[in-house]
């Protein structure tokens, strides 16, 4: 059956949805499950000398020095990414991940997509977007549309809610390492336009929220925090334990009103519960904030608050309830949380 392949690759993790043809019409987009655990991929690639593979899965021993991520916020970058002594642009890194989601979803379909579709960050102009289009054909992509991220969550949305021409939408991204803000319009041939767009001057995501529970973790063990590892591999392997299980309690934060952190470090160890209502007095200087950014993008963009259909919030860190919260308090209309795809 003809279908349609929408990627996102994010600064932390990569998502996908696929919209299949039935006759003149396409279905309601559909989440792609790449992971195990999840549907979405870190957005991680890994050296194997000579060449690149991708990381399909969250918490996975990745070798020191081999890992590369962060690529797709520096496509336009002339200096190249190093992973050991090799540099590698970072359009060319971009390029590698999606094309291995694509043999992905060709091999689970069993045939490749009518359509290809990549989002990008609003801000890109046609440099960084003739970048990304050179390297996707480097690696036998052809043909791929690059399509601003803001717009892509417009018309997700308005897959399920209608969307009359002329309306606007406030777009609020919440990623892992960055918070971005936009304002679309939809024209009257039915497409999405981006009205203004802005990041937070701060960077501002969902790691920002891990390094405040770990923070908060070391706080609560005080005296008994343990030295610096300094190279022993299984105290850096203890390490990375905790902080996963940090960013762990963050997404369960997310339901239940409470939840205990193991502690297991080399001569430290504790059981240590957090509530949501500490954890988002942690978060809350933080998250407070990127509502002056929305406010600068609504006003760039000429649009009173009032005037939005509706905001969309997406993104990881979107999920933590705070944060909808928050945005309903700066704008009257709808605030709706995007869903992250799920296992």
């Amino acid at each position: 059956m003809p279908y349609a392949l929408g990627i996102d690759i994010g600064s932390t993790c990569t998502s996908v949805a696929l919209s299949r043809r039935y006759g003149p019409d396409w279905g309601h987009p559909e989440i792609v499950p790449l992971g195990r655990a999840s549907a979405a991929v870190p957005s991680v690639l890994v050296q194997v000398s000579p060449d690149l593979a991708v990381v399909a899965e969250d918490g996975a021993e990745l070798p020191p020095g081999a890992v590369i991520r962060g690529f797709i916020r520096r496509v336009g970058d002339d200096v190249p990414m190093l992973v050991g002594a090799e540099p590698y642009r970072p359009q060319l890194l971009a390029a590698t991940l999606a094309s291995w989601v694509a043999d992905q979803v060709t091999a689970a379909e069993g045939e490749p997509p009518d359509q290809l579709v990549l989002a990008h960050p609003a801000c890109w102009g046609p440099y960084r977007r003739g970048l990304l289009h050179q390297a996707l054909w480097q690696v036998g992509l052809d043909g791929v549309t690059l399509l601003p991220e803001p717009v892509a969550v417009a018309e997700d949305y308005a897959a399920s809610v209608p969307v009359e021409p002329g309306a606007t939408l406030a777009i609020y991204s919440l990623g892992g390492t960055r918070t971005e803000c936009a304002v679309v319009r939809r024209g009257s041939g039915a497409a999405f336009e981006v009205l203004a767009s802005a990041e937070t001057c701060v960077p501002v995501g969902g790691a920002d929220f891990d390094d405040a529970i770990l923070d908060w973790v070391l706080g609560e063990l005080g005296d008994a925090t343990p030295e610096d590892p300094d190279g022993d591999p299984d105290a850096l392997r203890a390490w990375a334990r905790l902080r996963e299980r940090c960013a762990a309690s963050k997404e369960v934060l997310s339901e239940v009103a409470a939840t205990t952190i193991e502690v297991r470090l080399p001569g430290a160890r504790a059981d240590l519960v957090l509530t949501r209502t500490r954890f988002e007095e942690l978060i809350r200087p933080a998250l407070a904030g990127t509502l002056d950014t929305l406010a600068y993008t609504l006003e760039a963009a000429g649009v009173p608050a009032e005037e939005v259909r509706a905001t969309v919030l997406v993104g990881g860190a979107a999920q933590v309830p705070l944060a909808e919260m928050l945005v309903a308090t700066a704008m009257p209309g709808p605030v709706v949380t995007a869903p992250m795809p799920a296992a």
